[in-house]
């Protein structure tokens, strides 16, 4: 590009253009020169320029030819006018002889080795597409969906033809391409190819939570592992008491089958105790566990016990009434009644949702398992928790009322009424056979007569 015209201080008539090999690069060793001319004081040690005069002003661009192949050159640029040449550009270096390849690696495979390596294979191109003298290759790998956040980059030098690639995640899908480099530049890259490590052990949970804490039980939720590092066959929970409870310290360990629902009713707790829950998942084997505490018993600011419960049985439903207890710090937002077998069963939520404004509830026995005896009691919940539960109430069987016709009184008085019936019956039948005897004599009496 010609300078800016001011520049020129004249009328620009040409260019010239300057260029010379660079052969510092081939050097591996000192060089001898000699110097004809005792009085010199300075030498070029480089070679000297070529010179090619470019008389067209119009001109932007020109072709240099008859270079040789394989080298680096250094070119500069300057101006002249009828009063002389300007100064020269800035040296410009460009290696000639060499174009980027034209095709990218061949016949790229891969395995999965582990759950944290795949191992690749590749060709070289084709020789036809490979301009020039061969380099190495750049291994580009990402994980699948996610090429923008995971893509890395691995360099590889002559005559590597495959790679390890190492500290991957576990059990997840990767696309891989490969493309091969000269003193050019990058080749195309190869159309990716897909792979997925091996299974690997999970992470530990992302979070314990707790909920309808009682004084003894609770709901546990649990989420899954950040890195599942495979197919999750389920989960280890492990809790028990951090201090031991009557002098023993119980270990529980329950095995939960799949990756759903993530939860949990504990109900066997005791009341004010401190307990530590442990989870951990599994894939082909189990990863680290994350723990968590809690304490059975209402919290601070949760409601105190209601009235004691009054049962009422009503053929096949059954009424439990109570009265409110103190609200706690916040006003009470609902009640849950508690069922449990009469030989020491564990207590259990029946009814769940049982409006703040009722202080009684009426449900039927179906929800309950026939012919068994249950005690019941009321809890208050606020926004603080559960509270104490009520006192429990006196045992109640869940056997259905027979209907009438199953009485006892009412088979028996079917019984009399048939067995009346049937006196009656035969009373009526001996009386007919009198009558018929009594008239056979009549007329026999007379015929004699006659």
């Amino acid at each position: 590009k010609a300078p800016a015209e001011e520049k020129i201080n004249g009328i620009l008539l040409g260019y010239r253009i300057r260029y010379r090999e660079l052969i510092y690069d081939s050097y591996r060793s000192f060089t001898l020169r000699s110097l004809s001319n005792p009085n010199a004081k300075w030498s070029e040690l480089t070679p000297v320029y070529n010179i090619r005069n470019l008389s067209d002003s119009t001109l932007a661009q020109y072709e240099l030819d008859n270079l040789s192949k394989h080298r680096r050159y250094e070119i500069r640029m300057s101006i002249y006018n009828a009063v002389g040449e300007g100064p020269t550009s800035p040296p410009q270096e460009v290696f000639v002889g060499e174009a980027v390849p034209t095709a990218p690696a061949q016949n790229v495979q891969v395995q999965s080795s582990t759950a944290t390596q795949l191992d690749l294979t590749w060709e070289p191109p084709p020789p036809e597409t490979q301009n020039g003298d061969m380099q190495g290759y750049k291994i580009y790998y990402w994980e699948f969906q996610r090429q923008n956040e995971t893509e890395k980059l691995k360099t590889l030098f002559l005559p590597e033809t495959n790679v390890k690639l190492k500290n991957l995640t576990g059990y997840t899908t990767y696309l891989i391409s490969v493309s091969a480099f000269n003193a050019a530049g990058d080749g195309p890259r190869s159309t990716p190819i897909r792979s997925r490590t091996q299974q690997a052990a999970p992470s530990a949970p992302s979070y314990i939570r707790f909920s309808e804490l009682t004084t003894t039980s609770v709901n546990m939720s649990w989420g899954g592992p950040k890195y599942p590092n495979g197919i999750i066959e389920g989960y280890r929970l492990v809790y028990e008491p951090c201090t031991p409870v009557d002098g023993v310290s119980k270990i529980v360990t329950v095995d939960v089958k799949g990756n759903s629902p993530r939860w949990m009713k504990i109900k066997d707790l005791s009341d004010g105790v401190t307990y530590t829950y442990r989870i951990k998942a599994k894939t082909y084997t189990y990863g680290p566990e994350i723990e968590a505490n809690i304490t059975t018993g209402p919290g601070e600011g949760a409601p105190g016990p209601p009235g004691e419960a009054l049962i009422y049985r009503y053929g096949s439903a059954i009424t439990i009434h109570w009265s409110s207890g103190d609200a706690g710090k916040a006003p009470i937002s609902r009640y849950v009644i508690e069922a449990r077998p009469s030989d020491e069963g564990l207590w259990d939520i029946l009814i769940k949702d049982v409006p703040k404004e009722v202080t009684s509830y009426t449900f039927g026995m179906d929800i309950l398992k026939q012919g068994v005896s249950y005690d019941f009691r009321v809890i208050a919940v606020n926004d603080y928790g559960y509270g104490t539960p009520s006192t429990p109430s006196p045992s109640v069987s869940a056997q259905n009322a027979a209907p009438f016709y199953e009485e006892w009184w009412f088979l028996v008085v079917i019984a009399l009424v048939g067995l009346i019936f049937i006196l009656l019956l035969v009373f009526v039948l001996i009386i007919r056979g009198q009558s018929k005897k009594y008239t056979k004599k009549t007329d026999s009496g007379n015929n004699t007569k006659t």
